[in-house]
């Protein structure tokens, strides 16, 4: 799984676990945003499937 993007590693923690942004490290801020981006209207096992091609 290290192997990912850290945007797709990082991002897709900070959206499921959902801290407020004054808890966040600032450059998670982005990978955050774009996972959620990148992820919308992606079912889990979608999510899984695209992911591990990255």
């Amino acid at each position: 799984m290290m192997l990912v993007p850290a945007w797709f590693r990082e991002g897709m923690a900070y959206s499921i676990s959902d801290p407020p942004n004054y808890d966040m490290p600032p450059q998670f801020l982005n990978y955050r945003s774009e996972y959620d981006s990148w992820s919308v209207g992606l079912t889990n096992s979608e999510i899984w499937s695209l992911g591990s091609k990255l």
